[in-house]
């Protein structure tokens, strides 16, 4: 009878101890899939894809150091990716089809003025209630979405900035290379409207394709009209290669560009002889700067993470600190956040300081979430100096 009793027992603890090992297992299941989910829809190949390549290694240094130090509530961030080469089309099927199956709770750091545009008119931001935050573009249009969260002051502000301290200097005869779409009219409709406001006219303008290096003709026309200065309302690839033929030809005046050109890949493509001097407003802090306190995270990170093929450039810096604006929201949003609870918290962010005086507020939604902008020159040993 005892020995009965004692086998039944036996029996029913090791069923019990059986269903508790499967209930670990099924929870420890659980935790590793309480992720939460980012897309990125940008250029990883193309004549963009040093771009997208920076912004994606940026935002998933970020995102891969929080998750080494335990995630937000618990809860990992896994950041998907999908090239799309800038091109429109391809974008909008890229987000369309990642917000119905990655069930992000965020888009990040789109590439291209009218690719999110594109997002805006086609209704594919509305359609899925998706916060976009940081897209990587300037353009007034920005702030027309509620669901476009830019993190960086916008194009016109540079312009002003660029080009009022020129005309400070006696600079009159300005020239303008401009890519042919929404980027390079917004930089061409700025600078005229900055111009204007000093009783000035643009001297000379040309222009060069869409997702093209091909500038050879833009070169010879601004070559020709002998001016003084010549903003570049261009993307990093085609804007190094001008500067490169350009100063091949003996062009010799002051160049300057958007944020849009990040100075490291110009040095790449042109080298440094020919950037020396070369001008931009700074809208990210300084990669340059290792004191400031955004770059000794990212190189705190870099370490952390044993990230060591991720370069510390502007872009690179961008897709950081977009990664790291998100990363805040989706905190405050809560554990197992939604995209309404995001988009929420993201409306909510006020003077959220990112580090180094660089802070950020959407609480006013007609105004980009930051002013942060400083003038930089490329120096002698091609650092950007302030």
């Amino acid at each position: 009878m005892g020995n009965h009793t004692r086998g039944r027992r036996e029996t029913r603890l090791r069923r019990l101890g059986t269903i508790a090992l499967a209930l670990c297992a099924g929870l420890a299941t659980a935790v590793a899939h309480a992720d939460v989910s980012v897309i990125q829809s940008l250029p990883l190949s193309g004549s963009q894809a040093v771009t997208g390549r920076a912004l994606n290694a940026g935002a998933r240094l970020y995102f891969d150091w929080l998750n080494l130090n335990g995630g937000i509530n618990g809860e990992t961030i896994r950041l998907v990716a999908r090239d799309d080469e800038q091109k429109i089309e391809q974008t909008v099927r890229n987000v369309r089809d990642m917000a119905r199956v990655d069930n992000p709770v965020a888009l990040l750091t789109v590439v291209g003025t009218a690719n999110v545009e594109a997002l805006m008119r086609e209704g594919v931001l509305a359609e899925a209630r998706l916060p976009l935050v940081g897209p990587a573009t300037g353009a007034s249009s920005m702030t027309t979405d509620p669901l476009v969260f830019p993190i960086k002051a916008s194009y016109q502000q540079e312009i002003d900035k660029m080009i009022t301290a020129l005309v400070t200097i006696g600079v009159t005869r300005i020239g303008v290379l401009y890519q042919e779409d929404a980027l390079g009219k917004e930089a061409t409709t700025g600078v005229e409207r900055t111009l204007k406001a000093h009783a000035l006219a643009i001297t000379a303008m040309a222009s060069y394709p869409r997702n093209t290096a091909n500038v050879g003709p833009a070169v010879d026309k601004l070559l020709a009209a002998d001016v003084q200065a010549i903003f570049l309302g261009a993307t990093a690839e085609p804007a190094a290669q001008f500067v490169r033929q350009y100063r091949a030809r003996g062009g010799e005046a002051q160049l300057l560009g958007l944020s849009s050109i990040d100075p490291g890949i110009l040095q790449k493509v042109a080298g440094l002889d020919a950037v020396r001097g070369y001008s931009l407003a700074l809208v990210m802090p300084n990669p340059g700067k290792s004191v400031n306190p955004v770059i000794r995270e990212f190189n705190r990170a870099r370490a952390a993470v044993g990230a060591k093929d991720v370069d510390l450039s502007f872009r690179a810096v961008e897709g950081f600190v977009a990664a790291k604006v998100l990363a805040e929201a989706i905190r405050r949003a809560g554990p197992k956040p939604t995209r309404e609870q995001v988009r929420h918290a993201l409306t909510g962010l006020r003077d959220y300081d990112v580090g180094g005086g660089f802070t950020v507020d959407f609480t006013d939604r007609s105004r980009p979430g930051s002013h942060y902008i400083e003038l930089g020159v490329v120096g002698p040993n091609g650092l950007v100096i302030q």
